[in-house]
């Protein structure tokens, strides 16, 4: 099923943000603001690796240099970050001060450990995993939803999903958002198409509902969107596939995910 989008959005290659201009010296690098997005995200996913570690794994990995080189990264290009893309800003603050705690609980079982303190005891393991932890070790943590959501790498959208008729929580990855949602003032001055982030959001859910209702079975459907992309190149809308996932949440409730096809 396709629809004409009359709001949309994309990751706007051309967009680019600079340093303020006073006392600049000459030369100074220009980035694009899918190369900051970038550079958050590979921030996350490296904090979120950490996390799929067992205790010992964890113990043993240089968890300061690996992070740190990226928080590096992403501070580096915060000052030169333009003001409109304060979504983004905060974003990337939050993505370092997880990664600076991860360090922190990291140095501290270092020391604990180095000290030879003993940890507190445990519930025991159910018996199926017993044989697992023995020997593997006591997993740090699992990376829920709840989690990619306060990263940033799922957007909830589930107050506006309940007004398109969809009566369980529903989240769009990073990608979708910034493809088919995202839409500033700027991308209306340099594309001259009208669209805004409520409209281009509608028409996600709208026609992700419509292809639930005739899908009623399935778990994982594909589905397709019409919407403007930000590139500047066309006002026409272009077709893009997005898939839509019916899975379980954190405490085993039905959650959708709408993604890009090539996401998981």
């Amino acid at each position: 099923m396709t629809a004409t989008n009359t709001h949309s959005s994309n990751n706007t290659a051309e967009a680019q943000f600079l340093a303020p201009q006073t006392h600049q010296p000459a030369g100074v690098v220009k980035f694009k603001i899918a190369e900051f997005r970038g550079a958050v995200s590979t921030l996350n996913w490296s904090r979120c690796d950490l996390h799929g570690s067992t205790r010992s794994e964890w113990l043993q990995a240089d968890v300061r240099g690996r992070l740190q080189r990226r928080i590096d990264e992403v501070e580096t290009m915060l000052p030169h970050v333009a003001a409109r893309f304060a979504h983004d800003i905060d974003h990337a603050r939050n993505a370092i001060k997880s990664a600076q705690e991860m360090i922190a609980r990291w140095e501290e079982a270092k020391a604990s450990e180095n000290a030879g303190a003993v940890p507190a005891d445990k519930p025991a393991a159910p018996p199926e995993m017993a044989s697992l932890i023995e020997i593997f070790g006591e997993p740090i943590h699992t990376v829920t939803r709840a989690d990619l959501i306060e990263m940033g790498e799922l957007v909830e959208v589930s107050a506006v999903a309940k007004e398109a008729g969809f009566k369980i929580p529903v989240a769009l990855t990073r990608a979708v958002w910034a493809d088919c949602v995202e839409w500033f003032p700027l991308d209306t001055k340099r594309t001259g198409a009208v669209q805004d982030v409520a409209g281009r959001l509608w028409d996600v859910l709208c026609i992700a509902m419509y292809a639930a209702r005739r899908n009623k079975s399935a778990g994982v459907l594909t589905y397709q969107l019409r919407r403007v992309a930000r590139d500047g190149d066309s006002i026409t809308p272009q077709l893009v596939d997005l898939k839509m996932v019916c899975s379980g949440g954190d405490n085993g409730e039905p959650v959708i995910t709408i993604l890009q096809p090539s996401e998981d």
